[in-house]
């Protein structure tokens, strides 16, 4: 039987990080970099520049921001780190219109002026929509087409990729990775949605957390294959899963196979 870990990383080069929204990109055999989410809906936090002097401090060079304040912008601006930027969900219909017009000075008022687009690795169009607002699913695709013009229009869409974050729940029957499937609710977006991804080159993104795997199902899902202790074991399709992070990584995997996608996933997991 092959380890898992072997099959997908060297196939498809994941994102993984199983704690506290800490990613780093999984390749078969090198050390990666640390991705962390910058996320400010709390109290008592520093400023941005504190923030930013301190993930600098640490040698962070990737961060994924929620939404485009231009006051954390402007922080990161001519710092050697690489952003994520997230579109709020509702701003999704003003920028699915019939014209590029607002997109484009959307683009340009909301991120350009703040920040190089040098520093832009990718725009996240909303967050777990599918779940949390599904009032803005059909303005996603359109909103994203319309972003992806208006970059176009810039000369960014080689270097700027458009996608939007998933919750693992978009998947069902999902115990065993082979055994797994999108949602029916969802596949009328789904399939336009990943072949938007696939024409520009950009990758599917998925919020994994193990944690509410194992508080929903504990009668399938232990806390030893939760915390990636390697004690429980399961075997599916010939591959053996000693974690609950890479099964639910493959579930994607085989139902995009299935779909005709490959290629097209990564996927920040928060514990």
């Amino acid at each position: 039987m092959e380890s898992h870990n072997t099959a997908w990383t060297n196939k498809f080069g994941l994102w993984s990080h199983p704690n506290s929204c800490i990613a780093s990109p999984v390749f078969a055999a090198a050390a990666a970099p640390i991705e962390i989410c910058y996320g400010r809906v709390a109290n008592n936090l520093p400023p941005p520049s504190t923030a930013v002097n301190l993930l600098k401090s640490n040698g962070i060079t990737t961060i994924r921001l929620f939404n485009t304040d231009p006051d954390t912008l402007t922080s990161f601006f001519g710092t050697d780190i690489s952003l994520m930027i997230g579109v709020p969900n509702e701003l999704l219909p003003s920028l699915a219109t019939t014209t590029i017009d607002p997109p484009l000075q959307w683009l340009q008022s909301n991120i350009f002026s703040h920040i190089s687009p040098t520093q832009i690795k990718y725009i996240a169009v909303g967050n777990e929509i599918l779940l949390k607002d599904p009032f803005y699913t059909p303005y996603l695709v359109p909103a994203m087409n319309n972003l992806y013009i208006a970059l176009q229009t810039l000369g960014l869409s080689d270097t700027i990729k458009l996608s939007t974050y998933h919750a693992a729940s978009i998947l069902m029957n999902s115990y065993l990775p082979s055994a797994s499937s999108f949602d029916p609710n969802h596949q009328s977006i789904m399939g336009p949605l990943l072949q938007f991804l696939k024409d520009t080159g950009s990758p599917l993104m998925v919020n994994v957390y193990p944690f509410f795997s194992f508080t929903n199902n504990p009668q399938f899902v232990s806390l030893d294959y939760a915390l990636f202790r390697g004690r429980n074991r399961e075997i599916d399709q010939n591959l053996v899963y000693d974690n609950l992070f890479h099964a639910t990584i493959d579930e994607f995997v085989y139902e995009m196979e299935r779909e005709g996608f490959d290629r097209i996933l990564r996927e920040p997991n928060q514990w």
